[in-house]
């Protein structure tokens, strides 16, 4: 008799149906993963702006220095013109590929493309880039990710027409970065980070 009790109530257990999730449960749950994972994402967004901005400063504090050597010597800044452009991207050719807004060795210009190619966009100096090398050996990489401010920016920007004066500018995506030795200055989304540089010195 007691067999058979249990033979039905073990019946009758496996029989109950398991209970699931509600989908009240399944929101949470869903709700919470999604909330993790927002926050993962800035965290890293973050940690790459940061990378980023010291990347771009060592590369910056780098060519300060360098230019600083070659004025000592030669009583001048090495010029930014070239070929009717007066700005020049800092770095070798191969630090700025061509894409679908510059040339090749392009990293200033129109967001819309309608420079490329062009003196309208500043571009690597490879005179300016030979007068560096005797002080540096190989130039660092002046790259950095693209942004706009009006116009399209993806490196270290070089700029010395008059040759007793000379300044860097580049900028950054974030508030608030680093910039090396340089100034910065914070507006909307972005950072600017420039230098001026006079008679062998750094100008306020």
């Amino acid at each position: 008799m007691n067999h058979s009790r249990n033979v039905l109530l073990a019946r009758s257990v496996s029989l109950t149906p398991s209970r699931g999730f509600t989908i009240v449960e399944l929101l949470v749950v869903i709700v919470v993963i999604a909330i993790l994972a927002s926050v993962s994402i800035v965290a890293y967004n973050g940690i790459q702006d940061r990378a980023q901005s010291a990347k771009a400063a060592s590369a910056f504090d780098t060519y300060i220095q360098v230019l600083q050597m070659y004025y000592l010597d030669h009583g001048t800044y090495p010029s930014s013109m070239d070929g009717g452009g007066y700005m020049a991207c800092l770095g070798e050719v191969s630090d700025y590929p061509a894409d679908s807004t510059f040339a090749a060795g392009e990293c200033y210009g129109p967001p819309d493309g309608s420079g490329k190619g062009t003196a309208n966009n500043a571009r690597v100096n490879s005179a300016l880039n030979e007068a560096l090398k005797s002080y540096a050996g190989s130039l660092p990489d002046g790259s950095i990710p693209k942004v706009t401010n009006g116009y399209m920016s993806r490196g270290l920007i070089y700029q010395s027409s008059y040759e007793q004066n000379a300044s860097i500018l580049y900028f950054l995506k974030g508030n608030g970065l680093s910039c090396g030795n340089g100034k910065a200055m914070s507006s909307g989304s972005l950072t600017t980070c420039y230098i001026n540089l006079a008679n062998g010195a750094i100008s306020t």
